[in-house]
């Protein structure tokens, strides 16, 4: 792909995501139902530090978020071990507004840069970033599947 078509696709990809998550009731962002690990919130956190990872923390560069990101959103964590009080999703979202552009601005020029890190079997810039817009688009399914599971009992 061009880098002008890895943006397209980027872009496309985060306002799809933003556009579910602001038209649902912000009052069930936090609420985990039974057989669920997590929660809106915490998938929308997820999708927001894995993106950072995928594309800075492979071409060997830190993050761009707070440390606390990792205990909160990172793989394997879920809201019933959080220590200390995440992130409200205001912020969440306004950092998932923002990083699209932010990335943008780091990728230009390194698309075809071999990673610095190891990644499954990906070795360029680009090919990570492919796969982050298969792992947002999963964690989108996740919930929507949460706010199935919610609706579902309250009604």
């Amino acid at each position: 792909m061009t880098e002008e078509q890895v943006f397209s696709h980027m872009g496309l990809v985060r306002s799809r995501t933003l556009k579910w998550i602001e038209a649902i009731d912000s009052t069930i962002f936090e609420v985990m139902p039974a057989n669920f690990n997590n929660t809106i919130q915490w998938h929308v956190g997820h999708i927001l530090l894995v993106q950072d990872r995928l594309t800075l923390r492979l071409m060997g560069e830190k993050i761009s978020l707070p440390e606390e990101y990792t205990a909160w959103f990172g793989p394997g964590t879920k809201p019933a071990d959080w220590q200390g009080q995440p992130p409200a999703v205001e912020l969440l979202l306004q950092e998932l507004r923002e990083q699209t552009e932010r990335l943008q601005i780091f990728i230009s020029g390194k698309l075809a840069d071999k990673l610095a890190v190891p990644f499954l079997h990906y070795e360029t810039l680009e090919e990570s970033i492919g796969y982050s817009f298969y792992h947002e688009g999963i964690h989108l399914g996740y919930m929507m599947g949460l706010r199935r599971a919610i609706e579902a009992k309250t009604a």
